[in-house]
């Protein structure tokens, strides 16, 4: 196996490759060590990336440009996934879970005193993994 070829018989330039490579640095444009990609890619660069392959002793670099810019149509929904994952569902804490009540507090959780539960997004619920507690 040559130094440019990666343990999966890929090349490691390849973006497939690349994107498995340890990231060790992230760089802004203007600091040291971008200023040549910062003349090849102008305002598109938004920062460059070091990236180390540790089996064949390699370091990539790799950037990340603005590939466009659309504007929002203000009528068109969000993504499927971005709608369930705000999407509101109740759960039932116990008084004494102080901590997990200031976490759903804290996320912007709503106390429903006439139902007794929390009013909470559904990516919240995942990210507690407290999902045994929704109530329907």
């Amino acid at each position: 196996m040559g130094p440019a070829e990666s343990p999966r018989g890929q090349d490691p330039f390849s973006g497939v490759a690349a994107r498995g490579l340890r990231v060790a640095k992230t760089f802004a444009p203007g600091h040291a060590g971008t200023r040549r990609l910062v003349r090849e890619f102008g305002e598109r660069l938004v920062c460059v990336r070091h990236r180390y392959d540790d089996v064949n002793g390699l370091r990539v670099t790799t950037v990340e440009l603005v590939a466009g810019v659309d504007r929002l149509d203000a009528r068109a929904p969000p993504p499927r996934r971005a709608r369930a994952a705000w999407e509101a569902v109740r759960i039932c804490l116990a008084f004494d879970e102080r901590v997990l009540r200031r976490q759903v507090l804290a996320a912007g959780g709503r106390w429903h005193p006439e139902s007794k539960l929390w009013e909470v997004p559904q990516w919240l619920v995942a990210r507690l993994g407290i999902g045994d507690r929704i109530v329907r």
